[in-house]
């Protein structure tokens, strides 16, 4: 594998986390903070991106987990790493032990949507943040669906879009579980003037019914999911930083 940063990247956003909370979105191009396009080895291996630090001698390679290194917020918005590409139908996910993007491998067979493909660009999640088990939710990283440019595309999983404002939520169950699926907006969106959950169904009437005709079939007739209403921003922003607030938490518990 290399470590190089393949060309075809370099309008990608990079994120680097310092102890004080505070990120910079960088180019790749960084010494400092890199990362790779990781070659699909194997059946359930995909094409996905890993972050790393170089080491101050610059010798080393240092290994980056995205799901704790990277903060969760950037300024007035939050980093959501890529999990699912719009359009993809194959099931992948985050790997909180290792912090690479990984197929969902159900019985030692790859997982798929039961329905149409993933809709929105990017399907993701918030890192340091969690939907707290003892709490009711999934112990999974906060969700997002992401509504950005066409060129968002063309992303890998793995890799991280920050400046994401957060405009609202879909409050649904899963199995039970409370699994709400966060609405973010990105920079360079269409809608990019969306700022509340009103202005997205009143200007844009027909995303959020799109989004959770599909959440209620993607696991087919039998999935167990049930869409129980709408949050807004306000509701949607304190869900996130007590998310945030249960994960640190969940850090300090053997």
């Amino acid at each position: 594998m290399s470590l190089s940063s393949p060309s075809s990247y370099t309008d990608a956003q990079q994120i680097l986390s310092s102890t004080s909370e505070q990120t910079v979105c960088q180019k790749p191009a960084t010494p400092h903070f890199d990362f790779q396009a990781n070659d699909p080895g194997s059946l359930h291996a995909i094409p996905s991106v890993s972050y790393f630090r170089i080491s101050e001698d610059g010798k080393k390679a240092l290994p980056v987990h995205p799901l704790k290194e990277i903060s969760y917020k950037t300024g007035e918005g939050y980093n959501v790493i890529a999990e699912i590409i719009g359009g993809q139908a194959q099931k992948t996910e985050l790997d909180e032990e290792t912090g690479r993007v990984t197929p969902n491998v159900k019985n030692e067979k790859l997982r798929y949507v039961s329905f149409l493909p993933y809709p929105a660009a990017l399907y993701g999640s918030i890192p340091q943040t969690v939907s707290d088990k003892q709490k009711g939710g999934d112990g999974d990283p906060l969700d997002v669906f992401i509504i950005s440019s066409p060129a968002d595309h063309n992303r890998l999983p793995g890799q991280v879009l920050c400046d994401i404002r957060i405009v609202g939520a879909i409050d649904m169950r899963d199995g039970g579980e409370h699994d709400v699926k966060l609405i973010g907006i990105a920079p360079d969106s269409p809608l990019s003037q969306v700022k509340t959950l009103n202005e997205l169904e009143k200007n844009h009437p027909g995303i959020l019914e799109v989004l959770e005709t599909w959440l209620r079939n993607y696991k087919g007739p039998a999935g167990g999911v049930e869409i129980k209403g709408r949050l807004n921003e306000k509701e949607a922003l304190h869900l996130i930083e007590e998310g945030h607030l249960d994960w640190q938490q969940e850090q300090t518990r053997p």
